[in-house]
């Protein structure tokens, strides 16, 4: 997910003077620029919110990831858009089956029956801030013995599912949570950087949106909801909880982002990677956007409405909803470019990795579907309830590769 920015006293950072040499891969702009890659035939797969942007993105990513056929079906409540989202598919990707089942996922009851005939259930359905009984797709998934991912942002829900990690261990039972871009190709990046240094002292996580990233009203209502939350950052390993959209920071992003003031919000994978990557390091993930008035108009959402307002998921919803169309009209002023920028430090070496796609949701699609393609078919993901940066360096690497193909991805590094 992508979140919001705000304005503040600004400190500068320049990325370039830290980093002596560089490998950049810079991407193939066509189309369908997905590598082949051989699944095993006829996988079913049940994407929740799949009438959704980014669930939408997912699916036609995971299609042209797919050599072999996919039986994809898209549930949701929105029976229409679902069947039209099914006829374009049918067209664009005739290799794979599509069809559509209606679903409330406030219906706990009826969720064991609906994955039951299922490989894989992908759950896109945002936003996560909020949600009652936050694990229930996963303890539906895991009572049916059906694999299942989710694109969390959130970290109560996280933790919520994190919590049935034993279960599913004594089940032999695998699953894995806050996948997409960021968090879950960013915990990848941070991951491989932190394992090249032997003392990490700091872990940086820097994101940039313009406008809405083309997803629209979910990471709207997403941004107010987490505005209504302290900012978990790690000091030396020690917990502190800080403002939302504190801690200005200057950060050159590069490419065609450049420079821009990033500020603190919380997110899952600041906790996830101080428990598994970076226990005694200082850890925060900072975020920007574009244009400039979303910082002005946020910023004075969060100093002027209180908490107990910007937390009620009723109203958020409703209120980003209704701010649609003036959603839109600036997004298409802004594009949709995003950018990260992550970078691990230690004694004597900084490991810097880079990333900038040209639509936040078309590489959110890409990322979710290559966590998916290896959730479907890799053999060494363990039983369990796992964090992107507890896969081995084998599943990493195959992640990052195809869901970096149509994006600029540099790493940089200096000894």
């Amino acid at each position: 997910m992508a979140v919001l920015s705000f304005v503040s006293c600004p400190l500068y950072l320049n990325r370039d003077k830290f980093f002596s040499s560089s490998k950049i891969r810079h991407a193939k702009r066509c189309t369908n620029q997905f590598v082949p890659i051989s699944m095993r035939a006829a996988s079913n797969v049940l994407v929740v919110g799949g009438t959704g942007r980014v669930g939408t993105e997912t699916i036609k990513a995971l299609t042209r990831l797919s050599s072999q056929q996919l039986n994809i079906t898209i549930s949701g409540r929105n029976e229409r858009r679902a069947q039209s989202l099914c006829h374009t598919l049918r067209s664009t990707a005739p290799a794979h089956r599509f069809d559509f089942v209606p679903c409330d996922i406030t219906q706990i009851e009826s969720l064991t029956s609906l994955f039951e005939p299922f490989d894989l259930v992908v759950h896109t359905a945002g936003p996560f801030q909020r949600k009652e009984n936050p694990d229930a797709l996963l303890n539906a998934a895991m009572q049916t013995n059906v694999k299942y991912m989710d694109v969390c942002d959130d970290l109560s829900h996280a933790v919520a599912c994190k919590q049935l990690h034993e279960q599913a261990v004594s089940r032999g039972y695998s699953a894995l949570i806050s996948t997409g871009i960021y968090p879950g190709l960013s915990n990848l990046m941070a991951a491989d950087a932190c394992q090249s240094i032997d003392h990490v002292h700091s872990l940086k996580l820097y994101y940039h949106t313009a406008g809405t990233g083309g997803i629209g009203a979910t990471i709207l209502a997403s941004t107010f909801l987490i505005l209504s939350e302290a900012a978990v950052c790690y000091a030396n390993g020690d917990q502190q909880l800080r403002p939302p959209a504190g801690d200005a920071e200057v950060l050159d992003f590069g490419g065609r982002i450049g420079r821009k003031t990033t500020y603190l919000l919380n997110l899952p994978e600041v906790t996830s990677l101080h428990n598994i990557v970076a226990p005694n390091a200082n850890v925060f993930a900072k975020f920007s956007t574009a244009p400039p008035i979303w910082n002005w108009l946020l910023l004075a959402t969060a100093k002027l409405v209180s908490p107990s307002i910007l937390s009620n998921r009723d109203a958020m919803l409703k209120f980003s909803r209704f701010s649609l169309p003036i959603v839109r009209f600036v997004d298409q002023l802004s594009g949709a470019r995003t950018g990260m920028v992550v970078v691990a430090e230690g004694r004597n070496t900084h490991i810097q990795f880079s990333f900038e796609h040209e639509s936040l949701a078309a590489c959110v699609g890409e990322a979710t579907a290559a966590f998916a393609y290896e959730l479907l078919n890799s053999k060494s993901i363990p039983p369990g309830v796992h964090f992107p940066e507890e896969l081995n360096n084998d599943v990493r690497k195959n992640i990052i590769k195809n869901a970096s193909l149509t994006a600029n991805f540099c790493e940089k590094k200096r000894l």
